[in-house]
């Protein structure tokens, strides 16, 4: 894991031609462990986490696309193992 304190970077969304929201990471660019996925819609939050980044961005991806997710934002950050409650992205989807 990178010394340096990560910088929140964008991960999925922006794109002027189209709707839904955004995703952003606030994670070293070289860590793949544990994820927590913090969503916030209009009138709702949840909150997951994952065991590695790569799964949690996939989540994240969709929970901003307006068809699947429809949050607003999307943020990963680091977390423990131990705090792990969905291990693929399917699993949180469809709970």
């Amino acid at each position: 894991m990178s010394a340096t304190t990560p910088s929140r970077r964008q991960i999925a969304g922006a794109d002027p031609d189209a709707i839904g929201g955004e995703a952003f990471a606030l994670v070293p660019e070289d860590y793949n462990g544990p994820c927590r996925l913090t969503c916030e819609g209009a009138k709702s939050r949840d909150e997951a986490v994952f065991p590695t980044y790569s799964i949690a961005a996939i989540a994240a991806t969709y929970a901003v696309s307006v068809s699947l997710g429809g949050f607003h934002t999307a943020e990963l950050t680091m977390a423990a193992a131990s705090e792990v409650t969905h291990r693929t992205w399917v699993d949180w989807l469809c709970a």
